[in-house]
Formats: C-alpha cells, sequence, structure tokens
C-alpha cells in the first residue's frame, strides 16, 4: 500500500460511517412537532389621535392704530401706557373751543326754530297760516336739527376714545402736541384671545375642516400646551406656494401669550378613543403589505392588516385584527404560515 493510499484511507472510511447514518456523527434538527416558542398578546386599545404638524404666528384679536379724524391740539390724555382699558373709554382729548361753540349756537338754533315752527303750525290748524308757511317751517327745522347732528359730531372728533376693549400701547405724544389727521396716537390691541394663522400643504385641504381641535406650544412655555380650534380656512388658496390658509382662535385669559410669537401646532384631524394598537415589532412586510401573525389552534396565521398612526413602541390597526386576537410579538424568525408554537408568556 502506497503513501497516497495510507493518507486518504481514513476519510473515506469516515465518509461511510456517516453514510451508514452513524448515530456518533449524525447533525439532525428537533424533531418537526416541537412547538417554536413565542410571546404573543392581544391588542391594547387606546386613544389616538391623527394630527396634522405646521406653524404659525400669534395674532391680536383686535388690533388698531388710534388716529385723530379732525387736526387739534392736544390737551388731556387720559391712559397709561401699557394698562387695560375699556371699549369707548376716554384716551385723548383735543382743543375743543370751537367745536363747542359750534354745537352750542347749533343747539341755539334748533330752540329757535322749534319754536317757531310750532307757532307756524298753531296757527295753520286755527286756518289762519298757509300751506306754504307750514312746509317751509318743517324744512327749517329739519335744516337746523341738521346742523346740530355735524356740529356734534365735530365736538365728538374732539374726543378720541377707545374703539374696543384692550391693552393700550406705549404713549408717545404729550398734551400740547399738534397731531394731524390719520397720524397715529397710540396702538391698542385685544388679546384676551388671538389669531393664530398658519398655512398647510393643498393636498391636506380635504381633511381640514372648521372646528377640529388645535393643540399649541411656544418656546416661552415648553411644558404648557394650550388648546385652541380651527375658526376658520379662505375659500382661496396661497396661489404662489399652493397653500391652505386657516386661522385658529386661542385663548388668553392668563396674559401668558403675546402677538408676534412663533407657535407649533398640532391639528387634530381624526380621534378614536377605542382604537386597536399593537407593538410596532409585530409588524413584517412583504413587498407593501403589512402582515403580522396571530395565534390560531396554537399554530401561527399569517394575517395581513391595514396600519395607521404610528408612534414609538406601537401602531393603529385598522383592519385585520380583532381584540381577541393574540399577535405574536416575540420569536418571529422561526415562523412562518402554520408553524406550531408555544406561548410562553399569554397577556391575557
Amino acid at each position: 500500500m502506497t503513501t497516497l493510499m495510507k493518507k486518504i484511507k481514513y476519510p473515506f472510511c469516515l465518509l461511510f460511517l456517516v453514510w451508514l447514518g452513524s448515530p456518533v456523527l449524525t447533525l439532525a434538527g428537533p424533531p418537526p412537532n416541537i412547538p417554536i416558542p413565542v410571546e404573543a398578546s392581544k391588542p391594547t386599545s387606546r386613544h389616538v389621535a391623527r394630527t396634522l404638524i405646521t406653524t404659525g404666528t400669534l395674532l391680536p384679536f383686535d388690533s388698531a392704530q388710534i388716529a385723530s379724524d379732525i387736526p387739534g391740539r392736544i390737551t388731556n390724555i387720559h391712559f397709561q401706557s401699557g394698562t387695560q382699558v375699556k371699549a369707548n373709554q376716554l384716551l385723548i382729548e383735543l382743543d375743543n373751543i370751537t367745536q363747542q361753540a359750534e354745537l352750542s349756537k347749533a343747539e341755539a338754533e334748533v330752540i329757535q326754530t322749534q319754536a317757531k315752527t310750532e307757532r307756524i303750525l298753531t296757527l295753520f290748524d286755527k286756518g289762519t297760516g298757509s300751506q306754504q308757511d307750514k312746509e317751509v317751517a318743517i324744512a327749517n327745522l329739519a335744516v337746523v336739527k341738521a346742523q346740530a347732528q355735524i356740529a356734534k359730531a365735530n365736538f365728538a372728533k374732539t374726543q378720541i376714545t377707545a374703539p374696543f376693549s384692550g391693552i393700550i400701547g406705549l404713549k408717545d405724544v404729550s398734551p400740547g402736541d399738534y397731531v394731524t389727521p390719520g397720524e397715529t396716537l397710540v396702538n391698542l390691541e385685544d388679546i384676551s384671545q388671538l389669531k393664530v394663522d398658519f398655512y398647510l400643504p393643498q393636498v391636506d385641504a380635504a381633511s381640514v375642516k372648521v372646528g377640529q381641535k388645535i393643540q399649541i406650544t411656544v418656546d416661552a412655555y415648553p411644558d404648557k400646551t394650550f388648546q385652541s380650534f380651527l375658526s376658520a380656512i379662505d375659500p382661496m388658496l396661497d396661489i404662489t406656494a399652493r397653500r391652505l390658509h386657516g386661522r385658529s382662535i386661542v385663548q388668553n385669559a392668563e396674559g401668558l401669550l403675546k402677538p408676534g410669537m412663533f407657535v407649533r401646532l398640532s391639528l387634530v384631524l381624526e380621534e378614536k378613543d377605542n382604537a386597536l394598537t399593537i407593538p410596532e415589532e409585530a409588524i413584517l412586510l412583504e413587498k407593501t403589505q403589512a402582515f403580522v401573525y396571530i395565534l390560531e389552534d396554537q399554530h401561527a396565521k399569517k394575517v395581513p392588516v391595514n396600519t395607521g398612526k404610528r408612534e414609538e413602541g406601537w401602531v393603529e390597526i385598522l383592519t385585520g385584527l380583532t381584540p381577541d386576537n393574540f399577535v405574536i410579538t416575540s420569536g418571529l424568525m422561526r415562523v412562518q404560515d402554520g408553524t406550531l408554537v408555544n406561548n410562553i408568556i399569554k397577556t391575557k
């Protein structure tokens, strides 16, 4: 026997033993009737909200630049900068000597003309006055009354009042200053509630409706959420960017929010109180179709599902499961449709 044959004799013997199925070298797997250990649990019912996230800017609910309608000199200022004022509260007085005199004259003419008219009407009733005198007297009375109304309106223009309740701005004028018509004297802002203007892509136009809830956060109060709602939608989209313009109203009774603040909005499109959710690791994908394995008669059953909202750790299931299904969440690498399984941690 040559040296070469001696070297290859034992390897051939080893292969021969394997071919005979020697128990010493057989590497067989577990019997097919041994179940695969898995973990499974029922879907969890929870409150789920489908939202859109965007940003916006806070605006005063009402805003006005207080100005004078007539030229004149300021005689009195009746407010302090940054204070609350009420609607129709007197803010600024202009010199009104001329307007007061014109009003007094007009009111005296009304009294005089009224008396004259009554005398003419009395004579007419007695048959001694003419129809023409009666008509002229009534017309003259109407004229002087109108002139008195004009004088009264001109006098009122010297009394500059607040058009609505709000916070008055910083005072930049003083008594003695001469003002011209339209010149801004101070600003007035109603911030008891604020408007929030924001934009959404046109693709979301069908989902957005007036009255939907909105949650607002601002950098100044990172741990606080302000509740609001969608109050109005502009019927015309922004042509340049093809965006939907929405407006929200947020209450500001505490005065924490200020006009001009940058805000983040979460628009709630849909809410469900008893949505079915499962752990995200239970979801598997086959091309574009999501599916899960459920327990059925101690076997794994492959079930296609439609998913909804996703959050860290869980996924909403829209269709495909019932609250009584046990969904396999662990051991999925060894599971196929029809695999015999044993749920080692079965949540009831």
